[in-house]
């Protein structure tokens, strides 16, 4: 909304001027393709929030000059007499227009019937289900991560390193990981206000597969699998990939599942709809990932899967405690 207020204060002043110097019925209508061709662009073409504000800083260009040059159009042509009235309709006509598009939207019907929906916000999450420590590739302990939490509002926090295989040393071995438990039994007696729970990122390998035995799995409080290898795979092989994880008994949840980093990695090829289908079913959660370089699930996918009734968490992929704060590039993805 920034960006498309800025579009139209900084082309105001310029647009007026050239209305002193052309006719400006000229600048109306070029005005006019500007915000046709930008709200055709955003709506269809933007893709990340680079390209996302350009669209809307332009049609606040196009806004800028079809306001004032219309304006000026309009008084050009009237007699004294009439202007007064003319612009107060002019003006009007452009919050009727607005009030219009809500009407025919259904929004005003909704608003009436106090039907509008109730859009997420960050007091409304509790905690958070997937965190990384000095275990993995975290900058902070499992305390320090705790207490971060704690101090945000959160009751609930899950410590979830990576696996084995992602080759981060003895802390993340599978004996290791059972020790785990104990260590945060004995945090949670004396730390008051939050419960950690002790759980793993699980690299889900190519066959299917997952990083530790359902012996040390049956042990966590909470599985979240992923993919991190192998993303060349063919659709059908990668989809199959991650059933094999959403049908596990003892996985809770999958994280970011299409494996984009945007501006950086394509999403690979995989059926998210027979994902979506089968979570259904069994009850697994699908994230949104709020790392602002993946928003994964994006928001389509994530109201797909609503739509379908799978539970969706919102997780920070915290990897520090400066990174809980994160968590709002996965609300607004959640909100939209």
């Amino acid at each position: 909304l920034g960006v498309y207020f800025a579009g139209y204060l900084l082309s105001v002043p310029i647009l007026v001027s050239l209305t002193d110097r052309i006719d400006p019925r000229r600048v109306y209508l070029a005005a006019m393709a500007v915000s046709l061709v930008s709200t055709l662009g955003f709506a269809f073409a933007a893709d990340g929030v680079a390209s996302a504000s350009l669209w809307r800083f332009l049609q606040g260009v196009g806004l800028g000059g079809t306001y004032m040059p219309g304006l000026k159009a309009l008084t050009d042509v009237l007699p004294d007499r009439m202007q007064s009235r003319a612009v107060a309709f002019y003006t009007a006509s452009f919050g009727i227009g607005s009030s219009l598009s809500f009407a025919l939207a259904g929004e005003l019907e909704a608003a009436l019937e106090h039907r509008l929906p109730k859009l997420i916000e960050q007091a409304d999450l509790k905690g958070d289900l997937h965190c990384h420590t000095k275990a993995s590739d975290g900058r902070n302990t499992l305390e320090e991560m705790a207490k971060a939490a704690r101090r945000r509002g959160y009751t609930y926090l899950a410590i979830t390193d990576h696996s084995a295989s992602f080759g981060f040393g003895d802390d993340v071995q599978p004996r290791e990981l059972v020790r785990q438990v104990e260590r945060v039994r004995k945090l949670n007696s004396r730390l008051r206000g939050i419960k950690v729970l002790v759980g793993s990122e699980v690299n889900i390998h190519p066959d299917g597969s997952l990083d530790y035995e359902d012996d040390v799995l049956a042990k966590l409080d909470w599985v979240i699998a992923s993919v991190h290898s192998s993303f060349r795979m063919s659709e059908k092989a990668m989809t199959e990939r991650i059933l094999a994880a959403v049908e596990h008994p003892l996985v809770d949840a999958i994280a970011h599942l299409t494996g984009r980093l945007i501006h950086e990695r394509d999403p690979y090829a995989v059926d998210v709809e027979r994902i979506i289908e089968r979570a259904s079913e069994t009850g697994t959660m699908l994230e949104i990932n709020a790392n602002p370089d993946r928003r994964d699930l994006s928001e389509v996918h994530a109201r797909l899967a609503a739509e379908a009734g799978v539970p969706i968490v919102i997780n920070s992929d915290a990897h520090g405690t400066d990174t809980f704060d994160l968590i709002r590039f996965g609300i607004a993805t959640a909100r939209r």
